[in-house]
């Protein structure tokens, strides 16, 4: 199955370790699921994970994109 992850599930995801974003989540990491991403939606998870509200330091951030980057579908 082939998915793109709104940014708000990838988000939610990462601030908690239970419901339906980390069950999403865990079937990609299971390889149940193929991500797919582009440009534009790196873009948008980089800017909304950066923001103040969610706490996220910015070497997280950075962790997490580049575990986007190499192991998700781009297109």
């Amino acid at each position: 199955m082939k998915v793109v992850v709104d940014t708000n599930v990838l988000v939610s995801s990462l601030l908690s370790s239970k419901g339906p974003p980390r069950v999403i989540l865990g079937l990609f990491l299971a390889r149940k699921t193929d991500w797919l991403v582009n440009d534009l939606i790196l873009a948008e998870y980089e800017e909304v994970l950066s923001r103040k509200e969610f706490s996220i330091k910015w070497n997280e951030v950075m962790g997490v994109l580049g575990f986007i980057r190499f192991y998700v579908t781009h297109k």
